[in-house]
């Protein structure tokens, strides 16, 4: 097993979880705590046991919650990312050390009024946004959800590993070595070649491609003269999808200066 360094540039940002979850987790366990303890007040003596021992679960759970989610954080680096927890430093791990980020957002769809007046209090309840990145040895490090700005999060986590990664797959694919993004999608200097679903592939030369696009939690690759997409794949299923876009756009004949991948915005949800 592969020996890996731990990071140790500058500090980038910091987040912190978020008060939602902790809020939430107080009105559903609090009131039934709360409704107990009132019912213990007013029992009679020898029967406040009764009432005192359920309540004291409720609330050492809303006090372990707020706990543990006040020493949730995950500090950016120059050089890679930490994740820290109850117990300290859970994993650590450097950019260059994770070859894969895997990215999935998601909207809450709620019909029933008690819980669209929930979310519109607490907007971060209703979205999800997952990254998990795999590192040299193939072990998954997720980021939690729970996280304030995690739109802001994904994005500088997807900057920083796409910047650390490019160099890299660029060199391979000027090697003439092919770049695998999951099973069924390789890329290398002159086609796009696609797994089909029932067996064999499908190609389509780099000059024949019109668009590659994240949008609606999909990555959609266009070939020019044709009505539908060429191949479309899901985000989430789809590991290094923005770096795939920044690498596919490094191909251009136009292009001399790489342009920046594309922000992982919230719209982008599957």
């Amino acid at each position: 097993m592969e020996q890996l360094l731990k990071p140790t540039g500058e500090v980038i940002a910091e987040h912190r979880a978020n008060y939602a979850w902790r809020i939430v987790c107080t009105v559903l366990f609090g009131a039934p705590a709360a409704m107990m303890l009132a019912a213990a007040w007013t029992a009679p003596r020898d029967t406040i046991a009764t009432f005192m021992v359920p309540a004291a679960v409720p609330i050492a759970l809303v006090v372990f919650i707020f706990f543990q989610q006040a020493k949730v954080r995950v500090v950016l680096r120059s050089d890679g990312i930490e994740r820290w927890g109850l117990r300290g430093e859970l994993w650590s791990l450097r950019w260059e050390d994770a070859p894969h980020l895997c990215y999935q957002a998601r909207r809450a769809r709620l019909a029933s009024l008690d819980a669209m007046i929930l979310l519109a209090i607490f907007p971060a309840l209703g979205k999800s946004i997952r990254i998990t990145l795999i590192d040299a040895n193939g072990h998954r490090r997720k980021l939690p959800d729970s996280l304030k700005a995690m739109d802001l999060l994904a994005e500088r986590v997807t900057e920083q590993h796409t910047a650390a990664q490019f160099p890299v797959l660029r060199a391979a694919l000027e090697r003439g070595e092919e770049v695998r993004f999951g099973r069924s999608l390789s890329l290398d200097r002159e086609q796009i070649v696609v797994k089909k679903l029932f067996g064999g592939v499908k190609r389509c030369l780099l000059s024949d491609v019109e668009k590659v696009n994240i949008a609606d939690g999909q990555l959609k690759i266009r070939q020019r003269g044709k009505t539908f997409a060429f191949a479309r794949f899901r985000v989430a299923r789809l590991p290094n999808a923005f770096l795939f876009v920044k690498l596919f756009d490094s191909t251009r004949p136009s292009n001399v200066a790489t342009p920046r991948p594309p922000r992982p915005a919230l719209r982008n949800v599957g």
